[in-house]
């Protein structure tokens, strides 16, 4: 964010039932609507939100068993998936849980390292 370009202040917040919402830190208006559907095509609420430091502009969301990633580009449904938890016949692998931080290495490697409830951290390339 730089504040002399106002095209870069913006802020990012999710709740409960919505979607992830992107606001003008200027003025307070709504700029764009990032969200998540279930398969059963209901609203499924990020917990989590980090930004990559690889100024790439993508906005990391944490959910259940997954980080969405978002182009912030693009706003919309739009984005892909990170599992951080599979399950396989007997075997499961990962880390379980819903992700509830997230932070990017300062080097700039694209390293993110994601917390969950269930007491795990995870490590990710997100190059």
């Amino acid at each position: 964010m730089n504040s002399s370009d106002p095209s870069t202040c913006v802020f990012f917040s999710t709740s409960r039932d919505t979607p992830v919402h992107a606001w003008d830190a200027y003025n307070g208006t709504q700029r764009a609507i990032y969200s998540a559907y279930t398969d059963a095509e209901e609203l499924d609420a990020a917990y989590s939100i980090c930004f990559e430091n690889l100024g790439g502009g993508k906005l990391y969301c944490g959910y259940n068993n997954c980080i969405r990633i978002f182009d912030l580009e693009r706003p919309g449904r739009q984005h892909t998936i990170l599992r951080t938890f599979k399950r396989a016949h007997r075997h499961s692998t990962g880390q379980r849980g819903i992700i509830s931080c997230g932070a990017f290495n300062p080097d700039m490697s694209g390293l993110l390292a994601a917390g969950s409830y269930s007491r795990n951290i995870g490590l990710y390339d997100a190059r």
